[in-house]
């Protein structure tokens, strides 16, 4: 799973966020930067992006904590969360229902594969 955080600001929430997910003990060493290929003219890679690796507790284990940080930033913060080729933002409104946000992620993911 990869998780950004679209915007302006949107390096510094992404920072915020990987310190809130590895705060919790079940994420702790499952949240790493993913580096995208450097653009023509750049010297390394851009980390714009978050890899969550899922574990036991599968979507539930990182949507929660997810969903806590969003409910917990002011304003409009939103993150874009892909999963087996699904891609859904969670923003304020879906924070408030992570179980929901979860069974639309495996449900839009169950149709890509049986296309």
């Amino acid at each position: 799973m990869t998780l950004e955080v679209p915007g302006a600001d949107g390096a510094a929430q992404l920072t915020a966020l990987r310190a809130w997910l590895v705060s919790d003990s079940a994420l702790r060493g499952r949240v790493d930067w993913v580096r995208r290929p450097p653009e023509p003219g750049q010297m390394g890679g851009v980390l714009d992006t978050l890899g969550v690796v899922l574990g036991g507790g599968g979507l539930a284990s990182v949507l929660t904590p997810l969903c806590t940080w969003v409910a917990s930033r002011r304003g409009s913060a939103r993150v874009v969360v892909q999963h087996e080729g699904r891609r859904i933002e969670i923003d304020i409104k879906r924070a408030a229902d992570p179980v929901a946000a979860a069974r639309e992620l495996l449900a839009a993911a169950r149709e890509q594969g049986s296309e």
